[in-house]
């Protein structure tokens, strides 16, 4: 086992190259996503513009969200994949990619059927694109406090979303917020890919000097590492 001051590899089969990372540092564990928060959040700077919200996006949002309630009385999967679609669609459209969030807003207030993980990935993915780190943070704050439902709990690949938005929207030290997400998604036994490390190594990156040499010291173990498994 090698273990440096925020990891401990262990290497599970001496003939290959899966590596299982586990947190190792004390750092002090983030308070829980605020009940009151799955409630609708007045939109304001921090989130979407106000002004940019016309009937339209508003419409539009509550006929998705009633679509998607009735879809999903005759079959969830059908109904997560029709919305999951047409989300994907809005979110390359530069007049209605908020009604995503709009949407999404609407389903966890008040359906009785709920966004499952691909949609919440999805929301995440079209957040960070556009500019909108506190609709990503939402999104993926949500899935993590809605209980045990298992498809609603956030996937690698929802974690791997969540660090690629950080990633595109680097304010300050925010950066930081890309390897705590990391650590969480490690701890919870969730193996991260390629992608994932893409995103990890942006984020750092575009951190300024102390991004870039978190990174390089992240890399250079894991480098080293995965030379010792052949």
């Amino acid at each position: 086992m090698i273990t440096t001051c925020c990891y401990a590899f262990h290497l599970l089969n001496s003939s290959s190259k899966n590596i299982l990372l586990h947190r190792r540092c004390g750092r002090k564990q983030k308070g829980k996503f605020s009940p009151f928060l799955k409630k609708h959040v007045p939109l304001s700077s921090s989130s979407l513009d106000a002004t940019g919200i016309t009937s339209e996006h508003e419409s539009y949002a509550h006929f998705l969200a009633r679509e998607y309630s009735d879809n999903a009385a005759n079959s969830d999967e059908l109904a997560a994949r029709t919305l999951n679609k047409k989300f994907q669609v809005l979110g390359r459209d530069d007049e209605l990619f908020k009604v995503v969030f709009l949407t999404f807003r609407k389903l966890v207030e008040s359906s009785s059927k709920i966004p499952n993980a691909h949609i919440v990935t999805t929301v995440i993915t079209i957040a960070g694109k556009r500019g909108y780190l506190y609709e990503a943070s939402f999104a993926f704050n949500w899935s993590q406090t809605s209980g045990d439902n298992t498809l609603i709990r956030p996937t690698a690949y929802t974690y791997t979303a969540y660090i690629q938005a950080i990633g595109q929207n680097i304010h300050g030290d925010n950066w930081l917020l890309a390897f705590d997400t990391f650590d969480e998604m490690i701890s919870k036994g969730l193996i991260p890919n390629v992608f994932t490390y893409s995103a990890l190594i942006r984020a750092g990156v575009r951190g300024g000097k102390n991004g870039a040499r978190r990174v390089s010291s992240f890399y250079t173990l894991f480098h080293l590492l995965s030379f010792s498994l052949y």
